[in-house]
């Protein structure tokens, strides 16, 4: 068992303080604030855009052999490949019936819960748009264990092992 590390003496290393921004992500994130709006991107978006763009390169350069971080933010990829086209014709199925496909779907492709719901226009990340009507959320669950011993490398490949494993499950639906 690895030795739990007491995260009150935890620092970063001098060289991501050096790339923090000067902003809180609870600030970006709108903590206390009483109006709804859309969310505000803090990482894992083309860092150019964002206040901890840096932070996001300098993680997405240390010894990452996950290709997907390591590849996020090339324009139309994610993780080196590229999406497939929309079908030309759709499949004319009930509401019930795409529901219990998609979600069975996901599931087959290693989802550990799947949602189906009507898009909010509060939902979507502000600078971005989404013509569908409906969204597929596919839930990847994470150790809890793995996590708990961070911030060390366990915790930080245990979540960089599920975002692959939710972007592959993604890349599978949508194939």
């Amino acid at each position: 068992m690895v030795k739990k590390i007491d995260a009150s003496d935890w620092q970063p290393c001098a060289e991501v303080q050096a790339a923090w921004p000067n902003v809180s992500g609870n600030d970006i994130n709108g903590l206390h604030e009483t109006e709804t709006r859309r969310p505000t991107p803090v990482m894992w978006h083309d860092p150019s855009i964002i206040p901890f763009g840096e932070v996001q390169k300098w993680f997405s350069s240390r010894g990452n052999t996950h290709k997907t971080i390591a590849q996020f933010g090339k324009a139309g990829e994610v993780g080196g490949r590229t999406l497939p086209p929309v079908a030309e014709t759709a499949i004319d199925w009930t509401a019930e019936r795409w529901t219990a496909e998609v979600k069975a779907a996901a599931l087959a492709a290693g989802a550990d819960e799947v949602g189906i719901a009507r898009v909010e226009p509060e939902w979507v990340f502000e600078g971005y748009e989404v013509r569908q009507k409906f969204i597929v959320v596919m839930v990847v669950a994470m150790d809890f264990e793995a996590l708990d011993q961070g911030p060390n490398d366990v915790s930080q490949n245990e979540v960089k092992s599920q975002y692959d494993r939710g972007t592959n499950v993604a890349y599978s639906l949508a194939g």
